[in-house]
């Protein structure tokens, strides 16, 4: 069995339409919801902030200082703040990106010849839908959600490319990748996934002539495009990234990678476990996805050359981590978690598809969703009430106190930067530069606080242990209460 149909099958059944655009309903509202409700938090701040500038050569200079960062994002974002600075209007580019990953993925899956592909593609729609990880990824002011998009959209116009054996797709597939890649770079690594495609179609399909003659253009086509992406990639490259300096130490902490694809979740003071009901799901399916994919490698090489091009992937991302002495962190990889549940989809609909009668197969395939739906729930929950900060109704109640002359001391730059950006829409860029009072180190504050009265109100991220708030509380301040599991402010008594 060839592993690119050369003629992806477009009529899908009414019923499929219908759970698809169920599902992409469903995936909407889950990310829209509650999208306005938190403050915005440091890298969106960040974000925001390159997009406010006067003009468009400050913004790109900004994002020059990001670190990984490329302009398409950002520039969607300035077109954003020329309309609205509401939380939600800020993110709704990134629900957009992750809703249409939703649909961008179903059709990725139906253009790959594998077995029940259209029923693989319907439950890794739904995963990706209901995915806690995705959906927080796709409420935030960053660059993730687009990145998700356009590393499925790009990946599908290379399938689409190596089927077709045509220039204008390969030519598609070239200018998505540079789209893409300047929205995030790591869709530069795509190609990786047709090296390790075409080298199975010369090893395995070379014997039919009509086959090679389509090889052949393969490897121009693909070779011509590398070289056009690496020159398109370069202009970035060497005005974002050259500059970049950073001063974190590289450690690989394996759970960050089980993080990053969604076998894990990360949990912020709840009761839950890291590794739930979900999860053991997950990693089942996951492990009888893989062994299934192995068992019967020429039926499922499409899902064995995706996963094999995601490990690769995976090193080389920490590899660069090593090299630039950067932290890997899971949302490094977050593009890379359909891959996963490509895995369990494949072998759950495997499973489902064993038994002949087709009540059994309906009550097997009722009791997948209602499982994952039950499990992923509480962890979708855990996501929407974990606050990402409370910094724009701390501002709001420092404006409403706030006299002429007095100071607001802010601990750490990170709290300090979120604050400023919240205090400049109440009281004016100026007046918040004038407002607050910077320190790196609680001591320093301390000093500074004790011989200057006119330091009024004191800001700290939620994240300072009680010591520190002790301190605060000694120099004669008192909490105010702003909001629930959120930052602190103090007021002096």
């Amino acid at each position: 069995m060839n592993s690119i149909e050369p003629k992806p099958n477009r009529k899908y059944f009414s019923t499929d339409l219908l759970l698809l655009a169920l599902i992409f309903i469903v995936g909407f509202a889950l990310r829209n919801y509650r999208v306005g409700e938190d403050s915005l938090w440091f890298d969106e701040v960040g974000q925001v902030e390159a997009a406010l500038q006067p003009d468009i050569a400050g913004t790109l200079n900004a994002v020059a200082s990001h670190a990984g960062a490329m302009p398409l994002d950002y520039l969607v974002t300035r077109l954003v703040v020329m309309f609205s600075l509401r939380e939600e209007m800020l993110r709704l580019p990134a629900v957009i990106w992750g809703t249409l990953s939703i649909i961008v993925y179903f059709v990725l899956i139906n253009h790959l010849d594998i077995p029940h592909k259209k029923q693989t593609a319907l439950l890794l729609a739904f995963l990706i839908s209901i995915s806690p990880a995705n959906i927080q990824y796709s409420q935030e002011v960053r660059f993730y959600s687009s990145l998700m998009f356009f590393y499925g959209l790009t990946t599908l116009c290379l399938v689409r490319a190596l089927a077709k054996h045509e220039k204008k797709e390969w030519l598609t597939y070239a200018l998505c990748n540079i789209v893409g890649m300047y929205f995030h770079p790591y869709v530069i690594f795509i190609p990786i996934l047709g090296f390790f495609w075409i080298a199975r179609q010369y090893m395995f399909e070379r014997e039919s002539s009509i086959k090679a003659e389509g090889i052949k253009k393969n490897v121009i086509f693909y070779t011509a495009s590398c070289i056009l992406i690496l020159i398109a990639f370069l202009p970035g490259y060497f005005y974002f990234h050259t500059q970049d300096s950073y001063i974190f130490k590289f450690e690989l902490i394996p759970d960050n990678i089980l993080y990053g694809l969604g076998l894990k979740a990360i949990i912020f003071g709840e009761s839950l476990p890291p590794f739930g009901l979900l999860h053991l799901i997950l990693s089942i399916g996951v492990i009888g996805g893989g062994l299934l994919a192995l068992r019967h490698s020429s039926k499922y090489a499409p899902i064995l050359l995706l996963c094999v091009s995601a490990v690769v992937q995976i090193i080389v991302i920490l590899f660069l981590d090593y090299l630039n002495n950067y932290l890997f962190i899971p949302r490094q990889i977050i593009h890379l978690t359909p891959f996963t549940y490509l895995l369990f989809s494949a072998g759950v609909i495997k499973l489902i598809s064993i038994p002949k009668a087709e009540i059994l197969r309906y009550a097997l395939s009722v009791l997948v969703i209602c499982g994952l739906l039950l499990s992923s729930l509480p962890y979708v929950k855990i996501m929407y009430n974990h606050s990402k900060g409370g910094t724009r109704d701390i501002a709001q109640a420092i404006a409403d106190r706030y006299q002429p002359g007095q100071k607001v001391a802010s601990l750490y730059p990170q709290n300090t930067l979120v604050l400023r950006y919240y205090l400049s829409l109440l009281a004016g860029r100026d007046e918040s530069h004038l407002m607050i009072v910077p320190f790196d180190e609680v001591n320093d504050m301390a000093d500074y606080v004790q011989v200057h009265p006119e330091v009024r109100f004191v800001y700290l991220s939620q994240s300072m242990d009680a010591d520190i708030r002790k301190k605060v509380v000694d120099l004669g301040f008192k909490q105010l209460r702003v909001l629930e599991d959120s930052d602190f402010v103090y007021i002096r008594e």
